[in-house]
C-alpha cells in the first residue's frame, strides 16, 4: 500500500473499524452498530479494507488479517488516543497539556471513564460537596492542577486521611505559587506517604 492509498484506506470511520474488530472479531451488524455508520457506508468502508487485506470476513463474522493486526499494532496507540479524544467531545484538544510528563500523556487513552464537570459562571468557585464526598471514598484519585480551587488542601488532607491514594501533577507556574502562598499545606503534602507529586 502507498502512502496515497493509505489516506484513502485509513480514513478516521475505517480507523474506529480496525479498533472494533482489534478487540475481537465481531458480525457485521455488531460492527455496522459500534462504528455508528448506515450500512451502505458500513459496507462501502469494510470492502475498502478487505481489498487491502486488512479485515477479512468467514462465515458472517470480520476478523483482522495479519497484516491488519500488524498494521493496528504499530498504530494502536495512536489509534486508542484518538479515539480517546474523539470520545472528550474536544475537550482536550482546547487545553495546554505540555506540563503532563511524556509517559502520562502517551496514557491517557487508558482513562475508562470521566465526567466533565463545567458549573455555570456564578457557581465557578463554590464547592463542591457532592464531588468531595465521591472522590473522599475513591481508592485512587489522579488530578492534574492547573489553578487552585476553595478548599483544595481540605479535600486532599480528607482523601490522604481515607488513605485514598494521590498523584497530582502541578502545573509548575501553580506549584511556584503553592510554594509561594501556602507552604505549610503544600509541605503537608509533600510529607504525606499517600499522595505523589509531580
Amino acid at each position: 500500500m502507498n502512502d496515497k492509498s493509505l489516506e484513502k484506506v485509513i480514513t478516521p470511520k475505517n480507523r474506529r473499524l480496525l479498533l472494533h474488530l482489534e478487540e475481537s472479531p465481531k458480525s457485521s451488524d455488531r460492527l455496522c452498530v459500534l462504528s455508528e455508520m448506515d450500512v451502505m457506508e458500513f459496507l462501502s468502508s469494510v470492502e475498502l479494507l478487505e481489498k487491502n487485506n486488512l479485515v477479512t470476513k468467514e462465515k458472517g463474522v470480520y476478523r483482522l488479517t495479519v497484516e491488519g493486526e500488524l498494521f493496528v499494532q504499530k498504530l494502536f496507540p495512536t489509534l486508542l488516543m484518538e479515539k480517546f479524544q474523539g470520545d472528550t467531545d474536544g475537550y482536550l484538544q482546547n487545553r495546554n497539556l505540555d506540563f503532563v510528563p511524556l509517559y502520562l500523556l502517551e496514557r491517557l487513552h487508558n482513562i475508562e471513564s470521566y465526567t466533565v464537570i463545567q458549573p455555570n459562571y456564578v457557581d465557578m468557585f463554590d464547592h463542591n460537596k457532592e464531588a468531595h464526598e465521591a472522590f473522599k471514598s475513591s481508592k485512587t484519585f489522579k488530578m492534574i492542577a492547573t489553578s487552585v480551587r476553595p478548599h483544595l488542601f481540605e479535600l486532599l488532607n480528607d482523601m490522604a486521611d481515607n488513605e485514598v491514594d494521590l498523584s497530582i501533577i502541578f502545573d509548575p507556574r501553580l506549584l511556584a505559587k503553592l510554594q509561594k502562598d501556602s507552604p505549610d499545606e503544600l509541605q503537608e503534602l509533600f510529607n504525606n506517604r499517600q499522595v505523589k507529586i509531580y
